[in-house]
């Protein structure tokens, strides 16, 4: 066995290399997100009243996520589930697992820039982006890499990225995949919330899961969009 922190707990728990092979290995990862039909913060869903409209929801979205003048940074934290808010400014992400001889491994992912973003033939949007991440706390040499934003009959807002390719410097060559499943989107914060996972797998293997707040920052003072908009 070996030791990871839950900096939320506060406590040391167990993993088990075998579990997070297990887990990182099966490609299950967006198989554990909660599918929860989205709402928009400025338009709340009544009960029993129909979803926000599809064209609705990809505007919304799309005026958080695309690119305008330069690349849209995104600041990705664990939130709380009930105000949607980050624990803290500087609670990144996080998977965990373990590596050759066992060696523990933390992904942290503190952001995103999304460098592209554009409308496909089924009204949703094909982003291509450059994730801030790091494993024990060595940024990693990865690709950028191509997601999709598709909305589902059932209102589901999810954001998939295709596997992408990262090596690190003491634990080689691993996939990595991430994935969201989005159940608000409130453009004055310039903001969206919702269930994550993330997975490695490789010459490591790591997987983390919970609930994420993303929120568009200014890129020239790293401060959240949605101040400066309100000026």
């Amino acid at each position: 066995m070996t030791l990871v922190r839950d900096k939320h707990v506060g406590h040391w728990v167990r993993v088990t290399a075998l579990t997070v092979a297990v887990i990182s290995a099966s490609g299950c990862a967006r198989a554990l997100l909660e599918e929860t039909p989205v709402e928009l913060k400025d338009e709340p869903t009544r009960p029993g009243a129909d979803a926000p409209a599809a064209e609705a929801v990809m505007a919304a979205i799309g005026a958080v996520i695309e690119p305008r003048d330069a690349a849209r940074t995104l600041r990705l934290c664990d939130a709380d589930r009930e105000t949607g808010a980050c624990f803290d400014d500087e609670d990144s992400l996080s998977a965990f697992g373990v590596g050759g001889l066992l060696l523990p491994l933390i992904l942290e992912v503190d952001g995103v820039d999304i460098t592209s973003a554009t409308r496909n033939d089924e009204g949703g949007w094909l982003i291509s982006s450059d994730f801030d991440l790091t494993v024990n706390e060595i940024p990693p040499l990865c690709p950028d890499a191509d997601g999709t934003i598709s909305l589902s009959e059932t209102g589901t807002l999810s954001l998939s990225f295709d596997a992408f390719y990262c090596n690190w410097i003491i634990i080689g060559n691993v996939i990595t995949q991430i994935d969201f499943m989005i159940d608000m989107v409130d453009t004055d914060a310039q903001a969206f919330t919702g269930e994550y996972a993330i997975q490695f797998n490789g010459t490591g293997n790591a997987f983390g899961s919970g609930y994420f707040r993303a929120e568009a920052l200014d890129e020239a003072e790293g401060e959240p969009l949605a101040s400066r908009l309100r000026e």
